[in-house]
């Protein structure tokens, strides 16, 4: 069986020559070197990582130099009487305190006061499956009358407020 003759292409008026790919030497030179400056450092900063310890005092000590790029300290310099009580309102805890007990009223919030509209649409959905398969809805339909109501109320009020 003869093989077809392998023919090269040449560039024809067809074919694109881009005049943009050729790079001279010089700046092929320079890359590459930036690319195995890149690689070097990747290997070294490789085995300097696999090479400190993962647990125990030489870790801490080895992350000291991180926190060192950190304020730990406030530079302000202040008179402290230490003979005197520390008034808390006014003192770095007292603001924390705040915090917290603002998160701490977000946890006591249901799942039905954090996403408006659930507790209804549940209660639409229990109330068909209900419907449905004969059992009692009285409880449902109070809830919903007392829903519709508290939205009512809520709706007023928005009105009088604008």
């Amino acid at each position: 069986m003869n093989k077809p003759p392998i023919r090269p292409i040449l560039p024809t008026k067809s074919t694109p020559v881009f005049d943009s790919v050729l790079v001279s030497k010089a700046e092929t030179e320079q890359r590459l070197q930036k690319a195995i400056e890149r690689k070097d450092n990747a290997i070294a900063e490789h085995f300097r990582l696999f090479s400190l310890p993962e647990t125990g005092e030489d870790f801490i000590r080895n992350l000291l130099p991180i926190q060192r790029k950190c304020r730990l300290f406030s530079s302000k310099i202040e008179d402290i009487n230490e003979n005197e009580p520390i008034k808390f309102s006014t003192s770095p805890a007292a603001k924390r305190q705040v915090v917290e007990n603002d998160i701490d009223q977000e946890f006591t919030k249901t799942l039905y006061e954090r996403i408006d509209g659930l507790e209804k649409e549940q209660l639409l959905i229990s109330y068909r499956f209900n419907k449905e398969h004969g059992k009692s809805v009285e409880d449902i339909e109070k809830r919903l009358k007392e829903i519709e109501d508290e939205e009512k109320a809520a709706l007023e009020k928005r009105e009088e407020l604008s």
